[in-house]
């Protein structure tokens, strides 16, 4: 799920140095573009919780970029409507997540992005019981031309994300 984090973040890396210079916004005049990705991917991973975690992601996100006047760049919208499923192959315990929501990305002059991020983050469910681990609500995330970006909390419900692993590879090591 961590992956989650860091493919977002690539996604809106990739994508900030396609618009690397964007102007001042202005009177939208150009129709916006739009495109889906599908996404059906299954893939381990060893490093989360020091044993094989097996994750299932499937859904999709679709790109709205919009523009100013001229057929500059000037906001991208994005729709991610992305279900996870995964399992300790170990224990068999499977938990349920979700990325659904809607997310505003401003491309800034220095080839960063800004995001105004709205939905579902998280939302941990094991096979029976109520959410582990949740991340609902607003929150912005900022990511550097170099790279790095830094998430902040608006208004909902988020748990630490420093809590994140130790929550659910707890979960996934009790038999």
């Amino acid at each position: 799920m961590f992956k989650r984090l860091a493919l977002t973040a690539g996604i809106l890396v990739g994508v900030s140095f396609t618009f690397a210079s964007v102007p001042a916004p202005s009177a939208l005049a150009t129709p916006p573009e739009s495109f889906t990705i599908v996404i059906n991917e299954t893939f381990t991973d060893d490093g989360l919780c020091g044993f094989p975690i097996t994750t299932h992601v499937e859904g999709r996100i679709k790109f709205t970029i919009h523009f100013d006047k001229a057929g500059n760049p000037v906001f991208e919208s994005q729709t991610p409507s992305i279900r996870f499923t995964v399992t300790n192959p170990a224990t068999g315990k499977t938990v349920r997540d979700a990325d659904v929501g809607l997310d505003k990305v401003t491309f800034t002059p220095d080839g960063g992005v800004f995001v105004l991020s709205t939905g579902i983050h998280f939302r941990v469910l094991p096979e029976r019981g109520a959410p582990i681990f949740m991340r609902v609500g607003l929150q912005i995330i900022i990511v550097g031309a170099d790279g790095s970006f830094e998430i902040r909390e608006v208004g909902g419900n988020f748990d630490p994300i420093e809590e994140f692993q130790p929550i659910v590879c707890e979960y996934f090591a009790d038999p």
